[in-house]
């Protein structure tokens, strides 16, 4: 699994008892294939709100002082993320795009924090918008394990089915044998070859119809 915090400022704020979570809970059933580039554990019952907004008032305070915190930027984006999923709240996700935009206005190729802005697009049904984040994300990385897994999630929504089998079958070429969606991903595969041949054939069968 890729961890997106290896250098972020996860530690400045371990002492505020947030531990942020990404998990895709609303989407339907293909919700379970999206992979965000860190996980980590639930907060406490009832303590999530609370840790929410001190998270986000220390980080916000930082940055007034630390505009070009690239990092900063990803951990709020981050805070923003986890609080659309635990609250099922858009706004929160729309809050997600702005901060990780900063981070990729200050430094384009920071590919696990384009993924996961591709993935709150995901969450506001922004498909297209997703699609373009992470196909700049192959462009700076072909073999971004990540990318590949939600451009195909992403190309199916799109009903793209071609598209997402392509990227599909490339991820599961490159991920690594522990990756916890492989087996979705090789179950949902079949799925979309079946749909890709029953479209060809109601297609054959039109044309010779005419």
């Amino acid at each position: 699994m890729l961890d997106k915090r290896k250098n972020s400022l996860a530690s400045k704020f371990m002492a505020l008892g947030i531990v942020v979570i990404f998990i895709m809970s609303f989407l339907g059933g293909f919700a379970c294939l999206m992979q965000p580039s860190k996980q980590t554990q639930t907060p406490a019952p009832g303590s999530q709100e609370a840790n929410f907004q001190e998270a986000t008032a220390q980080i916000q305070a930082h940055l007034e002082k630390n505009q070009d915190d690239v990092q900063a930027w990803i951990e709020l984006g981050n805070v923003y993320f986890d609080w659309g999923v635990q609250a099922g709240d858009l706004n929160m996700y729309a809050a997600a795009v702005d901060a990780y935009g900063k981070a990729l206005e200050l430094d384009p190729k920071q590919n696990d924090a384009r993924t996961d802005m591709a993935l709150a697009h995901i969450s506001l049904r922004n498909t297209e918008k997703a699609i373009a984040e992470l196909e700049k994300v192959l462009e700076n990385d072909p073999n971004h394990v990540n990318a590949l897994l939600n451009l195909g999630y992403a190309n199916k929504i799109a009903e793209n089915f071609s598209l997402a089998a392509e990227f599909w079958e490339k991820f599961l070429e490159i991920a690594p044998q522990d990756h916890p969606r492989i087996e979705i991903v090789k179950r949902e595969l079949e799925v979309i070859k079946k749909e890709i041949t029953e479209i060809k054939e109601d297609t054959t069968e039109l044309e010779n119809g005419r």
